[in-house]
């Protein structure tokens, strides 16, 4: 029998953790699940709901409580967590999302068994803070299963496969750059496009995990997606950064990362510029003279 590694990341989620917590216990699979759960130290009452829950539960647990919010200080988590993962297959839900299929693991590991591939992937419907859904989905690419190749990975940037929704072999984790284990902005989308190097990414069409839209207390709300222009092109240039990073690995090597920087430049000159900032300008060029270095080395 193998051992699922949920990875549960929170962060002010109160209001949410509950349906999150149950989706995953709800969960009807032949193999054994260990809870993994990162909070990074919520100022509301999201661990004592969650552990209130998980204290009624047999489920096997491992708590990452810091006692500082790695994320505002930009410091490196996913060796944290992942170094507490012991399982065979590694699934990812952050704190405000959840599972809509009890079925989730067990078929998405069972397609995992019988192919090469180390990662499988499905649509999420969105729904909005009330739990309600919106009539929208993302990730949906069709509904035939099949695999995807790795560069359509890469150009379909972080929104190609739902967070929730990915469930992966953990012996990705033997060969995960160093970089990766340092400080990066986002930690999905690098994670989905290694995990797929090998031999593309199974796309499972059923729609089995809820992806919240609309929380304004949201990482994505406040950061990702932020209006403030400011805290826009900071986070895209640390992407550029990120960019950069994937196309100098050697696990990545025979893929262009050239479409998905040309998108987040042009962005951050358009940032760059509507701020009058010289500063970001100049940021801009010299990650642009990095990735124009990786290109004529290739």
């Amino acid at each position: 029998m193998s051992t699922v590694s949920v990875i549960l990341v929170s962060y002010n989620h109160q209001e949410y953790i509950s349906e999150s917590i149950h989706s995953i216990l709800s969960q009807q699979t032949e193999h054994d699940i260990e809870l993994v759960w990162y909070d990074d130290c919520s100022t509301d009452d999201t661990v004592k709901i969650g552990t209130s829950i998980l204290d009624k539960s047999s489920i096997e647990k491992k708590y990452i409580f810091p006692i500082n919010n790695r994320k505002s200080y930009k410091i490196a988590r996913w060796l944290s967590i992942l170094e507490q993962c012991s399982g065979d297959y590694i699934c990812t839900i952050e704190g405000d999302d959840f599972w809509i299929s009890k079925n989730k693991i067990e078929n998405q590991i069972r397609l995992l068994q019988s192919s090469q591939s180390n990662i499988c992937f499905g649509p999420a419907v969105i729904v909005d803070p009330d739990s309600k859904p919106t009539g929208k989905c993302i990730a949906f690419h069709g509904e035939k299963l099949g695999i995807f190749p790795t560069q359509a990975v890469v150009d379909g940037d972080g929104g190609f496969m739902a967070s929730a929704s990915i469930c992966i072999k953990s012996s990705v984790l033997q060969s995960l750059p160093d970089w990766f284990f340092g400080y990066v902005p986002v930690g999905d989308y690098p994670l989905q496009v290694l995990s797929s190097a090998k031999a593309g990414a199974i796309y499972y069409p059923e729609f089995t995990s809820a992806y919240r839209r609309g929380d304004p207390n949201s990482w994505t709300t406040i950061n990702e997606s932020s209006p403030d222009p400011v805290k826009r092109v900071e986070f895209v240039l640390e992407y550029l950064d990120l960019i950069v990073s994937m196309a100098k690995s050697k696990q990545l090597a025979g893929f262009s990362f050239d479409k998905i920087f040309k998108k987040y430049e042009k962005e951050a000159a358009h940032l760059a510029a509507q701020l009058n900032s010289e500063i970001y300008t100049q940021q801009i060029s010299v990650a642009k003279l990095k990735m124009l270095d990786i290109l004529d080395k290739k």
